[in-house]
């Protein structure tokens, strides 16, 4: 079994890698989308890689719960479609990867 610090530095060094961030810019709490910008496609990629090299079943993972859209519809100002009311609800964090890795399984942050 991975040691949980080995496995917290092993996440970190990914998401540096994959966000183009220096590891000291980086914190259990920083947040993919609000404070890394990774969102849409991006996101898309960045947790199929993550799955991959964690081993993680991504069955459970609801997107639109976690990352917008890339660009916006300016039809949204006036209706917004029901998968973006609960955009941002379940914001992923670096802590939150570290413990999908840890069970191998992705479920939402118990937060919002």
């Amino acid at each position: 079994m991975i040691e949980a610090e080995d496995l917290q530095e092993r996440v970190l060094a990914f998401v540096s890698e994959a966000a183009n961030v220096s590891v000291e810019r980086l914190s259990l709490g920083t947040r993919l989308e609000e404070d890394l910008g990774i969102t849409g496609e991006d996101a898309v990629e960045l947790l199929s890689a993550f799955a991959e090299r964690f081993g993680v079943d991504t069955a459970r993972l609801d997107f639109h719960k976690h990352f917008g859209p890339e660009g916006c519809n300016p039809l949204w100002l006036l209706y917004k479609p029901p998968w973006l009311k609960s955009h941002g609800a379940y914001p992923v964090t670096i802590d939150h990867l570290v413990r999908v890795a840890e069970a191998r399984r992705w479920f939402s942050p118990p937060y919002a």
